[in-house]
Parts: structure tokens; C-alpha cells; sequence
């Protein structure tokens, strides 16, 4: 009789399954000295390894022999140990993990990873020491960081970081973690922090190390780069002369000290550093250029030649490296235009262009890229476009023709528009570094140019175009975030674009490290499809376009959204100008005027003053900022006024400035400060004060240095929602309740610091002591939901200028976690008036008042009551507090409210004359 298939199949493996059941058990029964004896045997050949590594006759087929030979003794001990006297969590983790180790360097990674997993198992249960981790959690790391998993990668590190953290002691390869620390931070784009990994690494090397050299070598030149990077030269210039000594890369350290020196303006000892290098081959070519750059600064046109075309005959030979191609090519332009050859450098700067955006392919000298995708030099091909741009300048001066002036303003938009598309795209401290600082450097010369042809032609096109660049230099990288907070949902399309982002931005820097043509290629596949993904998640949120195309535009701002009795008003500082725009629903204008020459140092004498209780407000000063700034809306008479400020200008509460007859500007008009039009857009918008948290964590006691603020009970005690005060107003309840709440009331110390300790708001923990919230966890915070933020803390608003970004502050850590409007404090608070303003401004608001005009009427009510203390009409008492955030328009009667209200009125007049002729009568 034939047996079924798998019956047959059954019978066959009988005999099998016996033989591993006879030897398995065999293999568990062996006795405590075989086991004991076979494992320490596979230890024996693993040390033996490790001797064999560091020794001067290592010989690597030995090692791997040694290896192999540990490795097949530690996967044979496991099974008879498991039920072994001698089974111990300490010798099972170190079993797993050495045989993690040695799968490790066999390069079978995902069994290397499977027994430092197995290993990490064992320790919470076993209460070995926490530092025994740190290994199997490093070289974890390791494996997710090589096959991409950077998520993983950084978690696991991070564990690591944390154990290292709780030990005095140096624990062993913690420098190797720092440095993958830096690594990663670098390919996040997050080059500060990257620093501070490599500092790190440096300072863990041990001395006694046999690679000690080697490792120092390595870290200061991570180190050194990313200075580089963050255009710290000086620190970077000292690493670099670290190293010479070491005797490593003098050719690379030489090369870069030379760069350096040529950014410090220093082309002399640039020309020096650059005769010490030896490059061979195509290097040569970056040599080339950097000797031509440094004889160009130097203004030796000659010898900058001379250098130029001996890059171009090595193009001539084959050795084509596009980038040091492109740099050759806008050399040659800066050469050319420098000699008054606006022509030839167009032509050369035209030529360059494709170099460093490959994907661009237009030869015309009157086109430029105006769409980016793809891996490409962004800042070369930037610094191409500003030159192509300052050459049409030229040929537009000389000549006087429209059409080049024309090119010039449309150079520089399609230089802004590639800013835009990188602040978008890469999610980088480097671009954002980048970002502010190229456009601030830059940003008079299209304003400039629009007003000039505006002037010539009377087209408002040119004004319009004025409007849309001083609009995207300003605040950009808050602009970005705060119409990014609007838009995104917690739908999952929406949640995957950051991720990938960031993958963009890893895969970017990648590219921008490697010469490797074969590897570009990929990198540059892989980016592609990362941006067809980003644009399908995008289409399902069209608002996710570039960011000029949030600024509203002037027809918007004129028809849409201001009232009668509104006007709007931005400026733009350069050292020598003010360009002002006027936009009322009825005017657009934009006039240019020549600034003292002591403006700066006025503007910060008169803050000073208004910062000064006791001092007299220089009146003079007062009158002509008032009509420095306030001239171009006085014939139109406005109400309220929306103000867009500019460097300086960010710091001055234009409330405080004062006319002839010895008005404040608040006695005129309600104003209310923005960061960018790119904020404003049409809504109409009731704080809900029942749905508020109002906090005073020292209404009734200080906390070491802080004194108390006694007023700050008064301030919020008739507040409606929540209050909480002194011990009970803690940085936890704030965190739970503010993302919820309309709005947000903090009566509390603060602190604004430029450089150490940071910059935070102060609240009471529960049992004493204070519990600091730092401006970037705020930044963290979600608070989308909440419309208003009322920060009568000291120096909310106040910070440091950073140039095209303004002030950084706690008010705008605020904006940038999702709340359109906070009213926030420009120096430090006296806290009666302060109590007093806010309680009026609670007042108002629940009279529905805007929140620009209840802020208006607090402070003129300050001003007018007779009652309060005449000092405390200073302005240094009642300016500080000043409002950013939505303009609320006064809903305008509409043409059938009109007549509806008319025929009301009429109907009552024919009433009115009926009965009374039918008394007459």
C-alpha cells in the first residue's frame, strides 16, 4: 500500500528529527567543564584577534581565521549554557554581544544587530551596570546609520549619549559616538550641533590611544569644516593650525586656511598659504581658481588671468569637473567686469549658470532659471545670478535703457525665487544661515532698481514688484513657519512631507561631499522621486506652494482687506535710505528718502530715553522720527495703521513719537506691528475671553533674585477662565492648558539674552523654587487654536536683531508655535501700569473691541485718567506693550445694508409726516 505524499514526507523527517533530539540532548547535557572550557576557549581566540589588530605583525587572513574560530565557539556554547549552572545574565550578555561583534566584522549586519538586541534584552532584567549598554547601543547605531535608517540611528545614539552623560569617567569609544553624533547632525543640516559633537569627540580622545593621531586628525578637520560652514573663520583658521603639526592632509589644510583668509579679505597671506599646496592631477584646477580669486581681491588682473587660463587649457585636456568648471567661468566674468566688460561678463556669468544647475540648459543671456528640482550648488548658482545681475546694473547706468534695468530686476527675482525654493526644500540651519544673510546683503539693490524704473516709466508694475521683494526679505524663515502652521492638518499626506524634507536634505549635503559622478547620478535619482512624492503630498494641499506666493497682493490688501480707516505701512532700512510703502483701499504709494547720518544713533538714543522713567524725551528727535516715518500717511488721515518695520525701526514703539502740538502718535491713531504682509489675510476674529489661562507665579513672593510682582494679582484677577496663582502657576498647567485656551495672560519675570543662560519665561514649581521655559521649547508648542497671548512679562518682545529675520524673542517663539497675535513687552515692565493697561485691554476686548484698539484705548485711558500718577504717563510706563498679530478689518456697510437702512429711515419719515398731517387735520 502507497502512502500519501505527505504521510511519506512525515515518515522521512522521523528519522531526522530523532538525530536532533539525540543531539541536542547530548549538547545539554554536557557537563559544567566542557561548557566552561568551550567558551573560554572562543573567548581566547577573540582576544587573540583583538591582540592580533593593534600588533606590528598583523596579519588580517590570521584574524579572520581567529575570528571565524571565536564566532563558530560562542554560537555552540549558547544552547548547553542556557540550562547550565554556570548561566549568568552577565555571561549571556557578554556571549551576545561579542557574537554580535564578530558578525559585525563579517559584515553580516542584520545578525550583528539581532544579538545587540538579544544583548540589550538581557540588561534591564539582570541589573548589570547601565554603562555595559552603551557598546551594544553604539554599534547599533552604527548598522541603522550605514543601511539609512537615520530615525533608528539617532535614537539609539541618543540612549547612549544619555548613559555617557551619567558617568564622570570617559566611558571607552564614547569619542567614536560623539563623532557619528556630528556626522549626522551635519547631514540633518544641523551644523551648530554638529560642532558640538566634534568638540566633544576631540575631548574624549585618550592620549594612550595607538590611533590617537589619526582620530584627533579626523575630528579637528569634521571640526573645522563645520566652522567653515557657520563662517566662524577665526576658530576654524586655529583647528587648521592644529593640524599642521600633525603632518595629515597639509595639502587639503593649506588649501582651506587660504580660503579662509581670502573670505577675511586677507588675499596676501591667502597667495602664501596656496604656494604650500601640492595638488596633482585634476585638483590642480581648484588650485587654479583659488590662486586667481586671491590675485583678483588683490586687484593683480594679470596674474588672476594667467591662473584662469591655466584652468581652462586643463578643461581643454578632458578634466571637466563641472563645479570648478562653473567657478572658472564666473571668475572670468568678475574679471571682465571689473574692466568695464559689462557685456562679456554677462556672457561668461550666462555660461556658468548650467555648471551649477545642470539641469538648466538656456545659452540666452536674457533668461534665466526660474524653476529648481534636483541636486545642484545652490549657493554658487546664487552668487552667479547677484553678479549677472550687478553686471546689468552696469549696462543700465551707462546706457540708461529701460530693457537692462528690466534684466537686473528680473536676475534678482530668479535669484529669490531659488532662495525660496531652498528655504522649502531643505530643512537646514545652513540654508536658513544662508537664506538671511544673502538676502539682507542684497536687498536694497532690487528695490532700488524697481523705484528707479518706476521714476522713468510711471508703471506701477515696478512698484508692485518694489512691494513683493521688500515683502519676502522680510522675516522669511517665520513666514515660512507660520503659513506652514497654518496649513497643515493632522491629515497623514500632511504629516509625511517634513520626513521628507529632511531626507531631501540629507541626500543634498551627500552630494555636495562627493567628486563621485556614478554616485551623483544616484543621489540626484533619489532626490528627484523624493520631490515628485513631496509635490503628490503637496496636491493634496495646494496652499503648500513656494512662499512669495503667500504675500498677498496689493489689489488683495486694497479691495479684500483694509477699511476706511486703515492704512498699512512697511519700510525698508538701508545705511543711507528709507523706502516707505503707503497701501490704503484707495492709495499706493512709495517714496524713497536720504536718512540723517546719525539715524541709527538717534533711534537708539531716543529708545534709550523712552526706557528711562526719569528721563525728558528729546522732542526734537520725537518730531522728526514722527514725520520720518509717518509724513506719507498723514494726508489720509487713518485711524489705524498696520506697521511693517525694518532693522532699527523693530526695536522703536512708534506710539511714543510725538508731533508739533506734543501729541503722542497713540492720540492719533490705534497701531498694531506685523512681521510681513505674507501674515495678513482676511478673517474676522472674537477672543473668547471666558476661554482663557491667566498665570502670576509671583503675585505673592519672589524666588531668589526675582522680586515679587505684587500687581500682578490685580492684573489677572478679575480675569475670566483660568487663573492661577504663585505656587500653583507652573510651567506643567501652562504646557496643558495654553494649546486649548483663547487666550493666554502671563504676568511673570523674564529673561532676554543674547548670548549665555538663554532666553525664558519664569514660573513657579509647586514646593518652591521657579521652573524656566525656554524660547525653544516654545517653539515646539502648538497653538494653533489660541488667538491671543498677552505676555506682560519683562522683554517678551526684546532680543536680538538678526539681519532680514528681525528680533529674535519670546514673542515671536510664540508666533512660531502657531498664535497670529501676541501683545508683548519691549524692555522691562513697571508692574502698576502694566496691571493696569492689561486689565483695560480685558476690558475692551470683551466689548468687542479689535485687539489693536483696545490695546489703544487701555493706553489712552492710562493717559487720560486723572486719578493715576502723572509719572506714570512717561512713556517709558505705558509704550512698552505693544501688539503683533492680524489685522482685523470693521465690516463696512454693504450697498444693500444702505438701502435697507435707507428705506428704514424713509419709512419712518412718511410715518412721521402722515400723522402728522392727520393732527393738523
Amino acid at each position: 500500500m502507497q502512502l500519501p505524499p505527505i504521510l511519506f514526507r512525515l515518515f522521512l523527517f522521523i528519522p531526522a528529527l530523532g538525530a536532533f533530539i539525540l543531539v541536542a540532548s547530548q549538547d545539554l547535557k554536557k557537563s559544567t567543564a566542557q561548557i566552561r572550557n568551550e567558551y573560554q576557549k572562543a573567548f581566547g581566540y577573540y582576544e587573540q584577534a583583538n591582540k592580533l589588530g593593534n600588533s606590528p605583525s598583523y596579519n588580517e587572513q590570521t584574524e579572520m581565521l581567529l575570528n571565524r574560530k571565536a564566532l563558530e565557539g560562542l554560537k555552540n556554547t549558547i544552547a548547553p549554557l542556557s540550562n547550565s549552572p554556570l548561566r549568568s545574565d552577565s555571561l549571556l550578555f557578554r556571549i551576545y554581544f561579542t557574537i554580535g561583534e564578530l558578525e559585525h566584522y563579517f559584515e553580516n549586519y542584520q545578525e550583528a544587530l539581532d544579538n545587540y538586541q538579544k544583548a540589550l534584552t538581557i540588561q534591564p532584567e539582570s541589573g548589570l551596570q547601565d554603562s555595559v549598554v552603551f557598546k551594544p547601543l553604539l554599534y547599533s547605531g552604527i548598522i541603522y546609520y550605514n543601511r539609512g535608517k537615520l530615525d533608528s540611528a539617532g535614537s539609539v545614539f541618543l540612549k547612549a549619549d544619555s548613559i555617557q552623560q551619567h558617568y564622570t569617567n570617559t566611558l571607552n569609544e564614547s569619542q567614536r559616538l560623539y563623532n557619528t553624533l556630528g556626522v549626522l547632525s551635519y547631514e540633518a543640516g544641523d551644523y551648530r550641533q554638529a560642532k558640538n559633537y566634534f568638540k566633544k569627540a576631540l575631548e574624549l580622545i585618550k592620549k594612550d590611544d595607538p590611533y590617537y593621531l589619526d582620530l584627533k586628525s579626523n575630528y579637528l578637520i569634521n571640526l573645522a569644516q563645520m566652522q567653515v560652514k557657520l563662517q566662524e573663520y577665526d576658530e576654524a583658521l586655529a583647528n587648521y593650525e592644529q593640524l599642521l603639526p600633525l603632518n595629515k592632509n597639509l595639502d587639503e589644510v593649506y588649501h582651506n586656511m587660504a580660503l579662509i583668509r581670502v573670505e577675511q579679505n586677507k588675499p596676501a597671506q591667502a597667495v602664501e598659504l596656496l604656494k604650500k599646496v601640492n595638488f596633482q592631477g585634476a585638483k590642480r584646477i581648484r588650485l587654479y581658481n583659488s590662486f586667481a580669486r586671491a590675485y583678483f581681491e588683490l586687484n593683480d588682473h594679470i596674474r588672476c588671468r594667467y591662473y584662469l587660463n591655466a584652468a581652462m587649457k586643463m578643461y581643454e585636456h578632458g578634466d571637466k569637473d563641472l563645479s570648478a568648471y562653473g567657478t572658472t567661468l564666473r571668475l572670468l566674468g568678475n574679471l571682465a567686469a571689473a574692466e568695464d566688460s559689462s557685456e562679456l561678463a554677462i556672457k561668461y556669468y550666462t555660461g556658468a549658470l548650467p555648471c551649477f544647475y545642470p539641469a538648466y540648459h538656456n545659452s540666452s543671456e536674457y533668461q534665466n532659471p526660474t524653476k529648481f528640482s534636483g541636486i545642484f550648488s545652490y549657493i554658487n548658482l546664487y552668487q552667479v545670478l547677484l553678479d549677472k545681475a550687478s553686471a546689468w546694473h552696469k549696462l543700465f547706468v551707462v546706457s540708461g535703457k529701460t530693457e537692462f534695468g528690466e534684466q537686473e530686476l528680473n536676475t534678482y527675482r530668479s535669484a529669490y525665487a531659488l532662495l525660496d525654493y531652498v528655504l522649502e526644500t531643505y530643512e537646514t540651519d545652513e540654508a536658513r544661515l544662508f537664506i538671511n544673510k544673502s538676502r539682507y546683503r542684497t536687498h536694497d539693490n532690487p528695490i532700488h532698481i524697481a523705484f528707479e524704473l518706476y521714476n522713468r516709466t510711471k508703471n506701477l508694475k515696478y512698484l508692485e514688484a518694489l512691494y513683493e521683494i521688500d515683502q519676502q526679505n522680510k522675516a522669511s524663515v517665520l513666514t515660512l513657519n507660520m503659513v506652514r502652521s497654518r496649513l497643515l492638518s493632522n491629515k497623514p499626506s500632511d504629516q509625511e512631507i517634513l520626513p521628507l524634507k529632511k531626507q531631501i536634505t540629507r541626500l543634498a549635503l551627500q552630494a555636495a561631499a562627493t567628486k563621485d559622478s556614478t554616485k551623483l547620478a544616484e543621489l540626484d535619482k533619489q532626490i528627484l522621486d523624493l520631490e515628485l512624492n513631496l509635490a503628490k503630498l503637496r496636491a493634496h494641499n495646494p496652499g503648500l506652494t513656494t512662499l512669495w506666493q503667500k504675500l498677498p497682493t496689493v489689489h488683495f490688501i486694497q479691495n479684500e482687506l483694509l477699511d476706511k480707516r486703515s492704512a498699512l505701512l512697511s519700510y525698508h532700512l538701508t545705511a543711507d535710505y528709507i523706502t516707505t510703502t503707503l497701501i490704503t483701499n484707495k492709495k499706493f504709494l512709495v517714496t524713497r528718502k536720504k536718512l540723517p547720518a546719525d539715524f541709527k544713533t538717534t533711534v537708539h538714543k531716543f529708545i534709550s530715553a523712552l526706557q528711562s522713567p526719569g528721563s525728558t524725551i528729546p522732542k526734537a528727535v520725537s518730531n522728526s522720527l514722527y514725520h520720518l516715518v509717518f509724513d506719507e500717511a498723514a494726508s489720509e488721515q487713518p485711524e489705524r495703521l498696520i506697521i511693517i518695520p525694518d532693522d532699527e525701526l523693530t526695536y522703536l514703539p512708534f506710539e511714543s513719537l510725538q508731533d508739533e502740538q506734543g501729541k503722542y502718535a497713540i492720540q492719533h491713531f490705534s497701531i498694531q506691528y506685523q512681521y510681513s504682509t505674507a501674515f495678513l489675510e482676511k478673517q474676522t476674529l472674537k477672543v473668547n475671553t471666558g476661554s482663557a489661562i491667566s498665570l502670576a507665579p509671583f503675585a505673592s513672593g519672589g524666588a531668589g533674585s526675582l522680586s515679587p510682582l505684587p500687581f500682578s494679582r490685580e492684573e489677572i484677577k478679575d480675569n475670566r477662565g483660568l487663573v492661577y496663582y504663585d505656587d500653583s502657576a507652573t510651567k506643567n498647567v501652562f504646557l496643558q492648558k495654553a494649546g486649548e485656551s483663547d487666550l493666554v495672560h502671563l504676568a511673570t519675570h523674564a529673561k532676554a539674552s543674547f548670548a549665555t543662560g538663554g532666553t525664558y519665561l519664569v514660573f513657579k514649581k509647586q514646593g518652591g523654587g521657579t521652573d524656566l521655559l525656554y524660547e525653544e521649547e516654545i517653539y515646539n508648542m502648538d497653538l494653533r487654536k489660541t488667538k491671543l497671548v498677552l505676555l506682560s512679562a519683562c522683554e517678551t518682545g526684546s532680543g536680538e536683531l538678526m539681519e532680514g529675520e528681525g528680533i529674535m524673542s519670546l514673542s515671536r517663539a510664540f508666533t512660531y508655535a502657531g498664535c497670529d497675535n501676541i501683545i508683548t513687552s519691549l524692555w522691562k515692565a513697571d508692574d502698576q501700569s502694566t496691571a493696569y493697561i492689561t486689565k483695560k485691554i480685558h476690558y475692551y476686548l470683551d466689548k468687542n473691541y479689535s485687539i489693536d484698539e483696545a490695546i489703544c484705548q487701555a493706553k489712552l485711558d492710562l493717559l487720560k485718567e486723572e486719578g493715576i500718577n502723572p509719572r506714570l504717563k512717561h512713556p517709558y510706563y505705558w509704550s512698552h506693550l505693544v501688539f503683533i498679530g492680524n489685522y482685523q478689518p470693521q465690516a463696512d456697510l454693504k450697498w444693500k445694508q444702505v438701502l435697507v437702512a435707507a428705506f428704514a429711515i424713509l419709512v419712518v419719515l412718511l410715518l412721521f409726516a402722515w400723522n402728522r398731517s392727520r393732527r393738523n387735520s
